[in-house]
């Protein structure tokens, strides 16, 4: 049981590195699973410290949703699961719901797909009983099959099931079971407070071969409940396995002692009897102790100026501008680089005022979970024709590929065309050179057809070619097909994925499951000299010397999602986690006034900030920003 900012993760490297070098376990006889995939390469990294490269990359370290995919690719066969499945994220998802139930108005898709989620994360199929009791739309149970079969169909699998079929693969397969027990003897699991049942039964047909099983995590940092994740199953470690022993890590080597004080009046609601966190006495010794700073603005534009104002106070001024215009003055030397600063908020929503203020300011900013690189539509786009050329059966990445430009197919052609297909016994490549030979398809739809063909047998895409080129040529005929159309934009996200394609050499199956199982913290940066916008959510598992939260009101921490309540404790530990991201400085912020969701709010501060006590809180009260002075006539001296 580990707090945060006690070294979780370098808790599970360092026994990793011992088990090899003191109690000479095998590497490969390890397994450590994480979240995230930034955990992931940074116990990596460490253990490439310790161990040395050849050591460290034996042992295997992966996501829940990495390994699944691994032990699908290496025994989903018996399962009839094609080792070559494709990886559904939420586009693919969407367009295999439209065509396995296109009477479905738009509207309700997002509703479906989150049902089968839902049951997929409870391990329920369509036949499942239990289904009636999720929602009373009678539809679902068919739906899911019919979700079900056109996934099978392209040879697909989503997020969800690389856990579920690995649970399936393992209870029903002897061979895949024992196989894995006989590896791996040592099983290290990262975050264990977030599992949800599914993870839970994996691990725990994992650890039935007598695997030696360790699990670090904070019951106080469970936040995933939404996504069914159960911190029972940490609570009932001991009863799972009654030998366990229990250790507990109490220093804090993140965040002052005044911030641990005021997140632990936070977090005391829902506290069970727990060990208290203590700052490391070099944090007691060398780092100010500040106050937790709350300010009051009178709306929601206000907050978003009064965090601009606040950074470029403690960076001394950061522009022309903010100089100009008398925000900053006579400013001493910076005592903070923009990475030091993050800005957090409940929702999405919120950021909009946020980077708009960012923005102005010329405050130079990276917004995590903006529209990710793999949501763009022309990378979307390449990325069909690179996962056909991996896995010819999909029909999802197909009409992707054919349903704009010259001789585009709507979605009559597209049965049509899927029909045969389907009863040609041919090659892709084969069937769609018939298919231009038939009468069912207009003339530039047949060429369409014919000069994808003859793409797709064009050396630049003969396996063994660096995935980079093969993106770069795939842009090029996609822009030849006028199904993209070559600007600037377009051209330099396409340059983004082939810079991430470089490392991957001529890997393209690897590069696509990589990109598949991209997270929303995966875009963060922590190189870039920029201050990090994010969700809580997403901020889990980093920290900053400097950070705000922003909307600290009822009605969004506690945020309650629509058509349910809110679920407090899970909402109170969530801001406990904000909270415990901060190492020197935290600064709370709640407006009066907030437009958001299209109407107008009048929010009280939020309960969580009133459990902080008066002594740990320094009030600050904004007034209304006046309209800044165009400034006239002024000329900054150049020396």
């Amino acid at each position: 049981m580990a707090g945060p900012g006690t070294g979780k993760t370098r808790t599970l490297t360092v026994r990793i590195a011992y088990l090899i070098q003191v109690q000479g376990a095998a590497p490969e006889a390890i397994l450590a699973i994480t979240f995230t995939n930034k955990a992931a390469q940074e116990m990596t990294a460490r253990l490439i410290g310790l161990l040395g490269a050849e050591t460290a990359q034996r042992v295997m370290v992966k996501t829940f949703h990495a390994f699944g995919a691994w032990l699908l690719r290496q025994w989903g066969a018996s399962l009839d699961i094609s080792p070559d499945f494709i990886i559904c994220r939420d586009e693919e998802r969407r367009a295999l719901l439209a065509q396995a139930a296109p009477e479905l108005r738009m509207a309700e898709r997002d509703q479906f797909l989150a049902w089968i989620a839902d049951a997929k994360n409870r391990l329920l199929s369509p036949a499942s009983p239990e289904l009636s009791a999720m929602c009373e739309d009678e539809r679902l149970p068919g739906i899911f099959q019919r979700y079900e079969d056109a996934r099978r169909r392209s040879q697909a699998l989503d997020f969800d099931d690389l856990i579920v079929q690995a649970v399936r693969l393992l209870e029903t397969q002897e061979e895949a079971r024992a196989a894995l027990h006989q590896r791996f003897h040592w099983l290290c699991v990262d975050e264990y407070q977030d599992i949800a049942l599914g993870q839970y039964r994996l691990l725990r047909l994992l650890a039935a071969g007598g695997a030696n099983l360790a699990v670090i995590g904070d019951p106080d940092q469970a936040i995933y409940g939404f996504r069914g994740a159960d911190r029972r199953f940490f609570l009932n470690f001991a009863q799972d396995y009654p030998g366990a022993r229990r250790l507990h890590l109490s220093q804090n080597y993140r965040s002052t002692q005044m911030i641990l004080d005021a997140a632990a009046q936070v977090i005391a609601a829902n506290r069970d009897e727990r060990v208290p966190l203590q700052a490391v006495q070099v944090l007691a010794d060398f780092v100010q102790q500040v106050r937790i700073e709350i300010f009051q603005t009178p709306t929601d534009r206000a907050e978003a100026e009064t965090v601009v104002h606040q950074i470029e106070q403690m960076v001394g001024g950061t522009s022309y501008f903010s100089l100009d215009s008398g925000r900053v003055a006579d400013a001493p030397a910076a005592p903070h680089a923009f990475a030091d600063f993050a800005v957090l908020f409940r929702l999405g929503a919120q950021s909009r005022l946020l980077v708009e203020a960012f923005e102005r300011s010329g405050i130079p900013f990276q917004h995590v979970g903006q529209t990710p690189l793999l949501e763009q539509p022309a990378v979307h786009h390449v990325l069909a024709y690179l996962w056909l050329a991996v896995q010819p059966a999909t029909r999802i990445h197909l009409e992707t590929v054919l349903g704009s430009g010259k001789g585009a197919f709507a979605s009559g052609a597209m049965g049509r065309l899927n029909a045969q297909l389907a009863a040609s016994p041919a090659g892709l490549c084969d069937a769609l050179m018939a298919a231009a030979l038939a009468a069912d398809f207009s003339f530039t739809q047949r060429e369409r057809l014919r000069s994808l063909a003859v793409f797709w047998q064009s050396p630049e895409m003969a396996p063994g070619q660096p995935v980079a080129r093969q993106i770069e040529a795939v842009y090029a005929f996609a822009c030849r097909q006028a199904s993209l159309r070559g600007e600037s934009t377009e051209a330099e996200q396409i340059a983004q994925l082939a810079r991430r394609a470089a490392p991957f050499d001529e890997r393209l199956a690897d590069f696509l499951e990589a990109q598949a199982l991209q997270g929303e913290t995966d875009a963060y940066d922590p190189r870039a000299d920029r201050v990090t916008l994010m969700t809580l959510h997403a901020s889990k598992g980093l920290e900053f010397p400097v950070v705000f939260i922003v909307g600290c009101e009822e009605s969004l921490l506690p945020y309650a999602r629509p058509g349910a309540a809110a679920d407090i404790e899970e909402e109170r530990r969530l801001f406990y986690v904000g909270m415990t991201r901060a190492r020197q400085r935290l600064i709370l912020t709640h407006a009066a006034s907030r437009f958001l969701f299209g109407r107008s709010m009048q929010n009280a501060p939020s309960r969580f900030v009133d459990d902080i006590a008066a002594a740990l809180k320094a009030l600050r009260e904004m007034e209304r920003p006046s309209p800044r002075p165009a400034p006239v006539g002024v000329q900054l001296a150049l020396f």
